[in-house]
């Protein structure tokens, strides 16, 4: 149990962020006095971040690896934090997007079109696809599930070469035993390939390629 620095309220340690200036490793204010804090002061933040965005950008490029495992080692209390916070907030959330209905839907369609024309983005929405038929069929377990720091090693030991013919090409992500015929979405059974042979292989097997 701790006591909050805003609000004075003495509530649980989960309602509390992680912060490691403290002893007891929280943060002196609970969860929602700090959201209250944000809300009010969204603008200042904004602008702060905007002027930070590059070093943030950095950061996070440099410090990858290590924010992956963070959220892998706390997967359960975010998503324990995430539930709860739903739960709590249903109605705000819902009176919210009544009233913003179509400024969001524009925002969000605007987002897309610009995000899925990035190298980045047709990425990220490539690792979705896999990773969604992968869970469709049951084949692979979670903790198993091929992560963007495996798929980042595979690309770099691939050294821009086809699995298959061996030449250089824009690589693309393909399962050696397909997701259909039982194939799991891990490292073990991912390898680059070019587009024209992943679409020749398409789901066979390796003896009918």
């Amino acid at each position: 149990m701790k006591r909050c620095s805003k609000c004075k309220e003495v509530k649980a340690l989960t309602e509390f962020c992680q912060d490691r200036s403290t002893q007891d490793g929280r943060a002196r204010s609970c969860r929602l006095c700090r959201q209250k804090y944000q809300r009010e002061h969204q603008a200042e933040i904004k602008a702060y971040w905007q002027a930070h965005r590059d070093k943030t950008r950095h950061y996070r490029e440099v410090h990858k690896e290590k924010r992956h495992a963070y959220r892998r080692a706390h997967a359960g209390e975010e998503r324990a934090y995430s539930a709860w916070y739903h739960k709590t907030h249903r109605r705000e959330r819902r009176a919210y997007q009544e009233a913003h209905k179509e400024e969001m839907r524009a925002y969000q369609r605007a987002y897309n079109v610009a995000h899925s024309k990035t190298e980045r983005g047709k990425e990220k929405n490539r690792r979705s696809c896999n990773a969604r038929r992968a869970r469709k069929w049951g084949n692979t377990p979670p903790e198993r599930m091929l992560t963007r720091g495996q798929w980042d090693k595979i690309l770099a030991m691939s050294k821009g070469r086809c699995h298959w013919c061996g030449k250089k090409c824009k690589p693309t992500m393909d399962h050696v035993r397909p997701v259909s015929r039982g194939g799991q979405h891990t490292a073990e059974n991912v390898v680059v390939s070019c587009m024209v042979c992943n679409l020749k292989k398409h789901a066979k097997i390796i003896t009918l390629f």
